[in-house]
């Protein structure tokens, strides 16, 4: 698991987190549709409340990720 994913499972949990490399083909391939850039994310996170959003959204602007 990458360093951004054990940091965010800290703010939202293990199941809330997953490594870009355990998607199924075809959610790599709608993501991969819906970025403009051509990159790939790390992982996906999804936070259940709005304290965890705004958290993981701190995070990401102290740790200097993007956010899609």
């Amino acid at each position: 698991m990458s360093a951004i994913a054990q940091k965010l499972e800290s703010i939202v949990g293990t199941a809330a987190v997953r490594d870009w490399q355990t998607l199924e083909a075809t959610q790599h391939q709608s993501l991969t549709a819906a970025i403009a850039s051509g990159s790939v994310p790390d992982c996906l996170v999804s936070p259940h409340t709005a304290e965890e959003l705004a958290e993981v959204v701190a995070c990401a602007d102290r740790e200097n990720w993007c956010i899609i």
